[in-house]
């Protein structure tokens, strides 16, 4: 996903389930997961403002339904330099 610096971008997902609970994570290198705390980040859609120092990271979203957890793919971040 492109995104200017300034801009806000916006991440949605689906799913299916009882008592669906999501957490927006982001990562750095893909492999090490931190939960976001920005406004949204419990919710199906998931936006914030692109600052520059973001390009690369990555995010997804958790779904929790019960004991069962299932991660969104990832979508990778990009911010274009002027």
């Amino acid at each position: 996903t492109e995104v200017e610096s300034g801009e806000t971008v916006t991440f949605t997902v689906e799913a299916e389930g009882e008592d669906l609970r999501y957490q927006w994570q982001w990562s750095a290198d893909g492999t090490t997961w931190k939960n976001c705390t920005m406004q949204g980040y419990n919710t199906t859609s998931f936006s914030f403002q692109v600052k520059a120092s973001y390009t690369g990271r990555q995010y997804r979203c958790r779904v929790k339904s019960g004991t069962e957890i299932a991660y969104s793919d990832a979508a990778v971040l990009t911010v274009p330099y002027p």
